[in-house]
């Protein structure tokens, strides 16, 4: 190492680099003949003096420890290396954050290296000699060095960690906001890999998908850095993992705890066979846990070459992984939910259809047959009635079924264009129909809809707008939209002759039309009204709560 040179400690002055390195072997062959008893005093002054025990086998940590920092030192003083002791306080600095020691006990450790090794200093030297002068003077530069290099690369410890803690907390946020338009399982999949990459600095990140139905797990394709060589892509899609026959993941799954194999082979239960021919060397499973169940496993590594990864990675990664197991939580549910709602729309179109058209079909099929009776006995002016009431059937089937189709051609979109839609509608629909129509909304907000919510809407105004066609015998109709800052309210109000909910019979076209707005607005959250009265028109009101 080299990133320190000047930082390192320069003979002690006064002597002449002759002197100096003589002065510095004879303490390193000190050091190597009294090894034990220096390592030994200077634990036993360390562990005497701590303010706490950490743990229970802390004196023979300590022990291993400072035999490495000795052993170092008199490395240090033979060769000029400091790479030694690099790796020592390294270590150190690692060690006192994790216990939680203050940086000037730990340095009041170091300086009392010098206690245990004087002892032995003074045997081989007499006290006020000129080599035991030099001795000490060169062992207290040493020991100043390792004061002043601890305390810089504590300083740069702590702010890595500090920087990690902060890039943890910023990928755990960042992991809940997805809206819904977002949660897409795949997409989802690969931010997560994103963040597992970028803290891990790796190449790749797989998944294995679970499922309450079934033990296998799903392989799925994350991120890779570098181009996916397709062999192993196929291998990894065409091995998919039994949760409860393979051993490995298996206790994976049962833990619920990352699990890290520097060298993969030294793990039995790892199957060997695929991992050969994928190459893989070090492997890092993560599991994502919530509510007590694995939703998914990220799976990362090497191929080829080993690869070590550090405690504070692995709980970083982990981190990540319980942030995201909730994500993959909602996204699932929110599938299930918009499965749900697809079959629910498809059982209100199958009424609507068997409620409409249906209807309208055997109704053709009488009156043509009535026609052709009329036609084979001569009785033309009467079939020539009866097949302009089957025009108008026909006319009212293809303004159901044109409306139908309308309304499902919409995506997400805003309020704005939402009502542009709507206007245009009721154009078509005063052309079609005779009856003044009038939009009243705000041309300000501009707040975005659910593609469900817009079907659901334009459906809720068609058949409205249909009542009013049908059964109002109205001049007039008016949509008007008003915003508040969480609902958006939708009336349609006419100047019809009104009528009295309750007296409507369950299998009158009305009675099943007002149901189903009914059902549709329920099923957003919101509510419908009616306000209505004999000869006085009908307005009904539909109160939508807005997702954002």
């Amino acid at each position: 190492m080299n990133d320190y040179v000047s930082s390192q400690v320069l003979p002690p002055k006064g002597l002449g680099d002759s002197e100096s390195n003589a002065s510095a072997l004879a303490l390193a062959q000190l050091l190597d003949d009294h090894l034990d008893d220096v390592i030994l005093s200077w634990a036993r002054d360390i562990y005497n003096t701590a303010s706490f025990h950490p743990e229970k086998q802390w004196m023979n940590i300590l022990i291993e420890s400072n035999r490495y920092a000795v052993s170092a030192l008199a490395g240090a003083l033979r060769s000029g290396s400091y790479d030694g002791l690099e790796v020592y306080l390294l270590d150190l600095c690692e060690q006192t954050i994790r216990t939680g020691f203050e940086t000037s006990e730990v340095i009041g450790w170091l300086l009392q290296c010098k206690n245990a090794v004087m002892p032995v200093i003074s045997r081989a030297y007499p006290t006020d000699t000129e080599p035991a002068f030099r001795l000490m003077a060169i062992l207290d530069q040493y020991l100043s060095w390792l004061v002043q290099r601890f305390n810089a690369l504590y300083s740069t410890e702590i702010n890595r960690q500090l920087q990690e803690q902060h890039d943890r907390i910023i990928s755990m946020l960042q992991m809940g906001e997805y809206p819904h338009e977002q949660l897409d399982l795949d997409h989802i999949l690969k931010q997560i890999a994103e963040r597992i990459i970028s803290v891990l600095h790796v190449n790749h990140c797989d998944f294995y998908m679970t499922s309450e139905e079934t033990n296998m797990l799903t392989p799925k394709i994350g991120i890779s850095r570098v181009p996916h060589d397709h062999k192993r892509k196929e291998l990894f899609l065409s091995y998919p993992p039994d949760g409860k026959e393979d051993p490995f993941y298996s206790d994976l799954i049962q833990n619920q705890k990352p699990v890290v194999r520097n060298d993969i082979f030294a793990d039995p239960r790892i199957n060997p066979d695929i991992n050969i021919e994928m190459g893989t060397k070090s492997l890092l499973a993560v599991p994502l846990v919530t509510h007590g169940r694995v939703v998914a496993i990220a799976v990362t590594g090497t191929f080829n070459t080993y690869r070590a990864f550090t405690a504070e990675q692995v709980e970083l990664a982990w981190d990540i992984a319980r942030a995201a197991a909730l994500v993959i939580e909602n996204t699932q549910m929110y599938e299930k939910t918009r499965h749900m709602a697809v079959l629910q729309e498809r059982e209100r179109l199958a009424r609507e259809i068997h409620d409409n058209l249906a209807q309208a079909l055997s109704v053709v099929h009488l009156q043509a047959s009535h026609i052709g009776t009329l036609l084979d006995t001569g009785d033309i002016e009467q079939a020539k009635s009866f097949l302009g009431q089957l025009r108008e059937v026909l006319n009212e089937a293809n303004v159901d079924a044109r409306d139908a189709i309308i309304s499902l051609r919409h995506g997400t979109t805003t309020i704005q264009e939402f009502k542009h839609t709507i206007r245009k509608y009721l154009e078509r629909y005063q052309d079609n129909y005779g009856l003044e129509t009038h939009l009243v909304a705000s041309d300000e907000a501009n707040v975005t809809l659910s593609a469900e919510s817009i079907i659901q809407l334009t459906r809720i105004i068609q058949e409205a707008l249909t009542n009013v066609r049908k059964h109002a015998a109205a001049k007039s109709v008016c949509v008007e939209f008003v915003e508040t800052s969480n609902y958006l309210i939708c009336r349609v109000r006419d100047d019809g002759k009104g009528f009295d909910p309750d007296q409507l019979q369950p299998d009158q076209y009305a009675h099943v039309g007002l149901q189903v707005m009914r059902e549709r607005a329920e099923s957003l959250g919101g509510r419908m009204e009616i306000e209505t009265a004999a000869d006085e028109g009908s307005c009904i009101s539909f109160r939508i709560p807005l997702e954002n």
